[in-house]
């Protein structure tokens, strides 16, 4: 029997008090382009991607080795492993970009072995009914979650359609996953400190 299709929201990139690690990222330019660039959902013109991370504080080889696989870093800005950016080249995403970036010591000089990327999420869709949908508050031009836990995301069917993970134009602070992208996350035991997982409400 086929599965019933299925949209998950997540809290991995705004729950910062479980998900964030003390690790900053080099922007190239002195105006911190790649941050508005970020906050956009736009595609990055390389030359202004982040070049490398570096320890914001004295973490151990210990502490790195507990690194999940996805977190966030300074500024809210989201970091993967390679075992989870290998497992996300078989799903569509769409025009989201990964940054291959090396990591540094606290010194900022001290190369790391370990290697990380730098993951924008540049999908978007308009999938999410607000006036159906619970637990949130209009906030400027879009809508706000009142809590990580309550209520409920009504989304349309086109939220079943195109890329497997994206963030939708109504809603701030939640990023959503086909359920093909989750399961395939919780088989590869792919780890995040806090996922936040929630399923939402397909209308017709």
């Amino acid at each position: 029997m086929a599965r019933k299709p299925a949209v998950w929201s997540s809290t991995l990139t705004h729950n910062i008090t479980r998900n964030i690690r003390y690790i900053g990222y080099v922007d190239p330019s002195p105006e911190q382009d790649y941050f508005k660039f970020y906050g956009r959902r736009e595609p990055v013109p390389k030359e202004k991607a982040p070049q490398s991370l570096y320890l914001a504080a004295k973490y151990t080889d210990q502490d790195i080795k507990k690194l999940p696989d996805a977190f966030t870093i300074t500024g809210g800005i989201l970091v993967i492993s390679p075992a989870f950016h290998d497992l996300l080249q078989q799903f569509d995403l769409g025009p989201t970009q990964f940054f291959d970036v090396p990591l540094y010591e606290y010194d900022r000089t001290t190369l790391r072995p370990e290697r990380y990327f730098v993951m924008q999420v540049n999908a978007v869709k308009d999938a999410v009914v607000p006036e159906e949908s619970t637990g949130i508050k209009p906030w400027d031009d879009e809508y706000l979650p009142l809590d990580f836990s309550q209520g409920e995301f009504a989304v349309s069917p086109a939220a079943v359609e195109g890329p497997d993970l994206w963030w939708d134009n109504s809603i701030i602070e939640r990023l959503f996953f086909s359920d093909r992208l989750k399961r395939a996350i919780k088989d590869n035991r792919i780890h995040a400190s806090v996922w936040g997982w929630k399923k939402c409400r397909i209308i017709e």
